[in-house]
């Protein structure tokens, strides 16, 4: 592991290892012949409000930035966006604040890793999007086909075994609590839901604090990189740009020299056939 830098129903999960039964009974999203040309995917993950979106946006942007000549397509898929459909029940409940979104439970892990999936063996795939205010799937999808980076962020991109082999680079923001409840009060009370401050305390309380201490932070022990203060942390975010360029690069050169020797050995076998074909069929025979 790297470090850069400086009253509702109860719900119960557990976090995936690689011995849960539940995993172990689960055919992986990647089959081995199915490896060659798939994305380069990282699994972003932290707590709420930890500045999970902008240290995305950071990394994308400077992988463009470094590989614009190229023309890398990388694209960024939000774990948020595949909350599950709630019914009558949950909808009351996530009205009245009562819903535990940062729960295991709240996130449809099913549709997450069919379009995972599809992503992987280059299918073309529509993601979902997600009405914060209303808690409602949009009828609108993001259309997403054959991508050289995926960027996949969510408090859970780690929780589960059969998303976590597939991530390429596992990376967990690491943020003080008291930062991310600070941005949590701002985010929810003016930017997404135009909460009451009293309700978003309370919340935070009741159900943001204790998902993370029972759920994602044990997850960051699976964790490839572990990025202290966010996207505060330039130089962890530069370091690890660099790297992810590093292994495409590699990643290239393999593959052009996959494609120069399959090459060379169509035109040898071309070739032989070629001469094959011009040798007099009776031998040589005196005249």
């Amino acid at each position: 592991m790297q470090i850069f830098g400086d009253a509702m129903p109860v719900q119960t999960s557990t976090l995936e290892t690689s011995a849960s039964l539940s995993s172990l009974n689960e055919p992986p999203l990647l089959f081995p012949h199915s490896g060659k040309g798939t994305p380069f995917i990282i699994g972003v993950a932290g707590g709420g409000s930890s500045g999970k979106k902008t240290v995305c946006q950071m990394i994308m942007d400077r992988l463009l930035e470094k590989d614009k000549s190229v023309g890398v397509k990388v694209v960024i898929i939000r774990m948020e966006d595949f909350y599950r459909e709630l019914n009558r029940e949950e909808m009351e409940l996530a009205k009245s604040g009562d819903y535990n979104f940062d729960h295991p439970n709240a996130v449809d892990f099913g549709l997450m890793e069919e379009c995972l999936e599809d992503i992987l063996h280059g299918r073309p795939v529509d993601i979902p999007l997600y009405d914060f205010q209303n808690h409602i799937r949009l009828p609108e999808t993001m259309h997403i086909e054959r991508p050289d980076v995926v960027i996949f962020s969510g408090i859970y991109m780690l929780y589960k075994r059969r998303v976590r082999d597939v991530l390429n680079l596992k990376v967990f923001v690491d943020v003080d609590s008291d930062v991310r409840l600070a941005r949590q009060v701002v985010r929810d009370t003016e930017e997404r839901y135009h909460k009451p401050l009293e309700q978003v305390l309370q919340y935070y309380v009741k159900h943001v604090k204790p998902s993370f201490e029972d759920f994602i932070l044990p997850s960051k022990k699976f964790a490839d990189v572990i990025i202290p203060r966010g996207q505060e942390n330039t130089v962890a975010i530069d370091l690890l740009t660099q790297h992810i360029v590093d292994i495409l690069d590699e990643r290239a050169s393999q593959a052009k020299q996959t494609l120069e020797a399959a090459v060379e050995v169509r035109t040898s076998t071309t070739s032989l056939a070629t001469q094959v074909g011009n040798v007099d069929k009776f031998g040589s025979l005196p005249q």
